[in-house]
């Protein structure tokens, strides 16, 4: 993970590698797309979802509503995960209350 001031840091080398490639952008699209893969808000952007965002502005995928539907679908795919794996461990440490309850009074 990169912090995102980190990240913002980068931008004089990502203009030019885009200038250089022929890659239309506005500087606002590079910031806002980057800001998009931050995906719990914490601040940071991961080297993949980096690599994601740059790509697909850089393939033409210019429309900004598009990523910020992608990153608001991988964020809720993000939360089910984590919340899946809280139910495990809540199931499992009920399971384990019950057995030593139902031990105790047998």
């Amino acid at each position: 993970f990169a912090q995102m001031g980190e990240v913002e840091l980068c931008l004089p080398q990502i203009i030019k590698m885009f200038d250089e490639a022929c890659i239309q952008y506005t500087i606002e699209e590079i910031i806002r797309v980057l800001h998009l893969r931050d995906y719990d808000n914490q601040g940071h952007i991961a080297k993949d979802d980096f690599c994601e965002a740059l790509t697909a502005l850089a393939s033409g995928v210019r429309s900004v509503a598009l990523q910020e539907l992608d990153a608001l679908i991988r964020g809720v795919e993000r939360r089910l995960d984590q919340m899946a794996r809280e139910l495990t461990v809540t199931h499992k440490d009920f399971a384990d209350t019950r057995e030593l309850f139902v031990g105790s009074i047998t």
